[in-house]
């Protein structure tokens, strides 16, 4: 893309970090919704599918998504479409989960592990990170068992 392009697109630094924001969460939004096709029946499906991704996007994207952060810290309201998508989640988690208070651990586990990341920290190890995803598939899926 030229600069010309660049500036038609986005005619301000500003405009370009909310562009950037708001792609960041499509792109997990739509991650997220195949997830789910993928898996859709089953207790505690949501909180599975979201697992599942978010465990897949730890894998396939090692490098935290540092620009979302710049962006926030120029503009704090380019967090709200951050905002929106966890609410989101967590409505589905209500909605369709067998065992609410284990989705919102793992929703928080989840959300917790992409924090550490995007601020670079390093106090929990891949292979614990890991540990933790293979428990709380664990028991996500044993909820209801015999």
């Amino acid at each position: 893309m030229s600069k010309g392009g660049l500036l038609y697109n986005f005619p301000s630094k500003a405009k370009l970090l909310e562009a950037l924001v708001e792609m960041h969460i499509e792109r997990a939004e739509a991650a997220l919704a195949q997830s789910i096709e993928a898996r859709p029946e089953g207790r505690n499906a949501m909180a599975l599918a979201y697992l599942r991704h978010s465990r897949q996007e730890m894998i396939d994207k090692p490098e935290p998504a540092s620009g979302v952060l710049a962006a926030i810290a120029e503009n704090p309201e380019f967090i709200n479409p951050v905002r929106r998508y966890q609410k989101q989640v967590m409505e589905r988690l209500r909605e369709r989960s067998a065992d609410f208070e284990l989705s919102a651990i793992a929703f928080l586990a989840i959300e917790g592990f992409w924090s550490l990341r995007l601020m670079e920290s390093d106090c929990i190890r891949p292979d614990e990170v890991q540990r933790v995803f293979d428990r709380l598939e664990q028991e996500l899926e044993s909820v209801g068992e015999t």
